[in-house]
């Protein structure tokens, strides 16, 4: 009887030691979905994200039809090879990207490729929408990693950037996996000499000239970004996958928890349950998260509610597989029927590591400020260690 439940003991706490590891949502999801209004004054937009290959950046228009609308749109789209080239990006040096030739670097060593484009659009009181049409051209490389033997020729990667079914406002498409940088500009003085918002090539030379005339504001521009996996990026496809595979294993946990309380069912302590209790939160944990990347995947944007009830689970289960590590480690179940005045220390401990935990995680995932962030998590580590030790010398 006694090596039976010390073998079931021994199973609970491998279990309840599975449910202490921390796999939160992290910093949060990169956005794929922009939308701004645009000023009478030039309007400048950028985003830095990780793409995978075949890509499509889409730019539609919204509002502004009840007179004639006329500007000039200009974007840039870089790979870029570093990563550091987009961490470091500033405002600033937007116009230089923009205006850049093909020997333009802004840091000796970054080295990259990029395709840039300009269209005039006419958009006047019409049932129809102006269309984006992807112009076909190369990626230019750009490449000083060698300034001694640099070649001044222009060289390109021979790949196409407009997608082949000529999706309607497809501006571009990526040519390779990896970290971009896409900056877009809007401006309303520049007079508006052909109609290209209404075909991607005016075959017409004696096309009438559109007159310039003030923008009819609010005029509200969206950028998109979809992939091969729809609105999800190289850095959260793998964290989607993940949160999928977890899911199955806690649910794999469970049945093998039920079949094991199933043949020792006389020997059960009330620990057991609660053991059963970790399972079913970090079941519920992982369910969360994947329908959360679920949703990004196919609506493009994050539900902050389901974010933050993910946060909070994974703090419940956490504190609760740390009060259990504590109980067994203080021998309950093994050489100790009850823990007595004990149990309130443990109570407590368990409590306030679910209250700095929660603060933690909702302030991470709400994009709080950073400091107010590691002011919850210096004390959750400092009872962390406290707690480890408590265990290792009770």
């Amino acid at each position: 009887m006694a090596v039976t439940r010390r073998r079931v003991t021994v199973i609970a706490l491998l279990l309840t030691l599975a449910g202490c590891l921390r796999v939160s949502y992290g910093e949060g999801t990169e956005p794929s979905q922009w939308s701004m209004r645009l000023s009478p004054n030039d309007t400048t937009f950028t985003f830095g994200k990780i793409l995978f290959r075949d890509s499509i950046v889409y730019i539609t228009f919204e509002g502004g039809q009840k007179s004639c609308s006329n500007f000039n749109i200009t974007w840039y789209l870089r790979h870029c090879n570093c990563y550091n080239e987009i961490s470091a990006f500033k405002e600033e040096n937007m116009f230089s990207y923009l205006n850049s030739g093909p020997s333009f670097t802004v840091r000796s060593g970054w080295t990259g490729s990029y395709i840039r484009s300009s269209s005039q659009i006419s958009y006047c009181e019409s049932p129809n929408k102006p269309q984006i049409h992807c112009k076909e051209s190369l990626p230019v490389v750009v490449d000083d990693s060698v300034p001694e033997k640099k070649d001044n020729s222009v060289k390109t990667v021979n790949t196409t950037i407009c997608p082949n079914d000529k999706e309607t406002n497809a501006a571009v498409k990526t040519w390779q996996d990896g970290p971009y940088l896409f900056i877009i500009q809007v401006n309303f003085s520049a007079p508006i000499t052909q109609d290209t918002g209404s075909s991607p090539k005016n075959d017409n030379p004696a096309a009438a000239t559109v007159p310039t005339s003030p923008p009819d504001l609010p005029l509200t521009m969206n950028i998109e970004v979809k992939g091969p996996y729809e609105y999800l990026s190289p850095a959260d496809y793998p964290r989607m996958i993940f949160f999928m595979v977890m899911c199955i294993v806690y649910v794999l946990f469970g049945v093998l928890w039920l079949a094991w309380s199933a043949c020792y069912w006389r020997d059960l302590l009330r620990i057991q349950f609660w053991v059963g209790a970790v399972i079913l939160l970090g079941m519920l944990e992982k369910a969360v998260f994947y329908a959360e990347f679920q949703n990004i995947r196919y609506y493009g944007h994050s539900v902050q509610g389901a974010v933050i009830l993910g946060e909070l689970l994974s703090a419940v289960k956490r504190s609760l597989a740390r009060i259990l590590v504590i109980i067994v480690s203080l021998g309950y179940g093994i050489v100790k029927p009850r823990l007595g005045a004990t149990l309130h220390k443990v109570v407590m401990a368990g409590a306030l590591y679910l209250l700095f935990s929660g603060m933690e995680g909702v302030l991470r995932v709400t994009g709080a400020q950073s400091d107010l962030s590691s002011l919850a998590f210096i004390p959750l580590a400092f009872l962390d260690t406290a707690l480890c030790w408590w265990i290792s010398f009770p």
